[in-house]
């Protein structure tokens, strides 16, 4: 089953028949911790999930509320990986800073990955960020991207690819993302796993399927 990820700004509607005219069986709604809708719109064929996407003080407070925690990268990332207070991180290598002469400024490491995968924090590679860019900011996201991937890769993390969308027209058909980041250097297997990984990375112990 292919599970995206979208950012709906009271248009849940919209990215649902969306997700159904591009052949995804979940989405998973994210949204900042004071806007958490008390229930989602029903979606036929579509599985519907909850998530929050907190900042570093509110992250203890968000588990309580939602399906999935999310937390974009910042100066305590490690401490999210160290702590599991997220399912994913997103955001690595995404600033406009150039890359160093000898080496892509791509921000993961031997030691977050390690973390993360010890701990089943996610990593999460978002598309819009690639949409929305330059051309000369896409060369280097791809670029930190194809390292990122890499590193997750050799030190076994769950990665996660999604659309991140915050307008349905932003979403793309699961066949297209998987095109796009196997260019990175992921393996079309790989990039497909990537659609689910969201769910085997949840830090509750339920199963979201049930």
């Amino acid at each position: 089953m292919y599970a995206d990820i979208v950012y709906p700004d009271k248009n849940e509607k919209e990215f649902i028949q969306m997700a159904e005219k591009l052949g995804y069986g979940a989405l998973v709604f994210a949204y900042p911790l004071p806007s958490i809708p008390s229930s989602l719109p029903s979606g036929r064929n579509v599985k519907l999930f909850r998530a929050a996407d907190a900042s570093f003080r509110e992250l203890n407070k968000a588990k309580k509320e939602v399906d999935f925690v999310f937390c974009e990268k910042d100066l305590n990332s490690q401490l999210v990986f160290e702590g599991r207070m997220a399912d994913l991180i997103y955001g690595f290598g995404l600033h406009e800073k150039q890359d160093p002469l000898h080496q892509r400024a791509s921000e993961l490491n031997q030691i977050l990955c390690k973390l993360a995968a010890k701990n089943k924090v996610a990593v999460g590679f978002p598309f819009r960020a690639f949409l929305t860019a330059s051309p000369l900011q896409q060369s280097f996201y791809l670029g930190r991207l194809a390292q990122n991937w890499e590193l997750c890769r050799k030190y076994k993390v769950p990665m996660v690819i999604g659309s991140f969308a915050r307008h349905p027209l932003e979403m793309r058909a699961p066949r297209d993302l998987i095109s796009f980041f196997s260019l990175a250097g992921a393996h079309p297997h790989e990039a497909q796993q990537a659609f689910q990984a969201i769910f085997s990375a949840r830090s509750n112990k339920t199963n979201v399927f049930k």
